[in-house]
């Protein structure tokens, strides 16, 4: 049999991942199945985020049952496994609630993600009966000019650092922040607040592309940014950067 230079290079790949596979038998458990699932729950939002094209959409996602029924033919795949569920805006779902109590009981580790602006007190209350795990708010400013700018809505800041401080004591909370090249002077002021309401760290995600292509930061600014953070949070803190 002929094999060209292309299919040679393939077959020679291939046998050596196999090869290291029946050596090491960790490495093929591990990377059988995905021990993190992402779960989109809606296309709908109530904010108007200049990176992001959500609010212009209604579309609220698969009813109650179809996601109960996804989510348990995932564990039955998968095993355990870490869920987060994400949107538009997740709070936007009546059955919010329900879709996290349901979650927990099949035993995942369930993390929501928010705008933090439906966040009341006695929607935490519920998340924290039916054991949600943790919940990320999203601040993309330290200042209420700042945040509610790049949100599309004015008042959104002191709405979302409100509920915040109602919302934590019921729920582990922690910030998630989109860098813009406009808000990069408030990235260490979006820590310290963090640190000041004890919450339990921050999430800085770059922006590396958008529908003007005129928001990133740029790479030299992130290669140095992760370090700053680090020496200006909390030890006890993870800063991370997806």
């Amino acid at each position: 049999m002929h094999l060209s230079k292309n299919q040679l290079i393939t077959f020679a790949l291939n046998q050596g991942v196999q090869n290291l596979l029946h050596r090491t038998p960790w490495l093929n458990y591990r990377f059988s199945k995905p021990t993190f699932v992402i779960f989109q729950l809606n296309d709908a939002c109530n904010l108007r985020c200049q990176q992001c094209n959500f609010w212009k959409f209604r579309e609220m996602g698969m009813p109650t049952e179809k996601v109960v029924e996804g989510l348990k033919k995932l564990k039955e795949w998968l095993g355990p496994f870490h869920l987060t569920l994400t949107g538009g805006e997740t709070l936007l779902r009546p059955d919010i609630a329900d879709l996290v109590r349901e979650a927990s009981s099949l035993g995942l580790m369930v993390h929501l993600l928010t705008n933090g602006t439906l966040l009341t007190e006695r929607t935490a209350a519920g998340l924290h009966d039916a054991h949600l795990s943790l919940c990320t708010v999203s601040l993309d400013g330290a200042t209420a000019p700042t945040h509610d700018r790049l949100r599309g809505r004015e008042g959104t800041y002191g709405k979302v650092i409100e509920n915040i401080r109602r919302a934590k004591q019921h729920l582990r909370i922690q910030l998630a922040a989109i860098l813009f090249k406009d808000n990069l002077g408030e990235a260490a002021g979006i820590v310290h607040l963090a640190e000041q309401e004890g919450l339990a760290g921050v999430l800085f995600q770059p922006v590396l592309m958008d529908f003007t292509g005129k928001a990133a930061p740029g790479t030299p600014f992130l290669i140095t940014f992760c370090p700053i953070a680090r020496q200006q949070s909390p030890k006890r803190w993870k800063i991370s950067s997806p």
